[in-house]
């Protein structure tokens, strides 16, 4: 039930696809300038960030803990790391693709 509470209040944030906008970041000029693990290490703790921002607000009713928050977050983040590693050197129609599949993979998996 708890993931159900999170599939409904992540389609009301603005941070439903913290993976899509994520590795958009990554590729802008901002971060061109640094190096792949200074990337890598901003992009994890922003990703983190996101998910913290939606269990924080369907926790105002107890229905989270902090090691439901700390799990889904980190498993999260890696899952972005892999697909910006995986995708580097890919198309960008493929990389879109790609995020979209594995937003929805990812959703629906917590709803299980």
């Amino acid at each position: 039930e708890k993931f159900y509470l999170y599939n409904e209040l992540s389609l009301t944030t603005e941070y439903y696809y913290p993976l899509q906008n994520a590795i958009i970041e990554f590729y802008t000029e901002y971060y061109k300038t640094n190096s792949i693990n200074e990337k890598m290490n901003k992009l994890e703790n922003k990703y983190i960030d996101a998910y913290h921002v939606i269990f924080k607000e369907g926790n105002l009713n107890g229905e989270w803990c902090i090691n439901d928050v700390n799990a889904v977050s980190k498993i999260a983040a890696n899952a972005v790391n892999g697909i910006v590693t995986f995708t580097h050197e890919q198309n960008i129609n493929e990389r879109i693709k790609l995020m979209n599949k594995f937003s929805q993979i990812f959703l629906n998996g917590l709803s299980k």
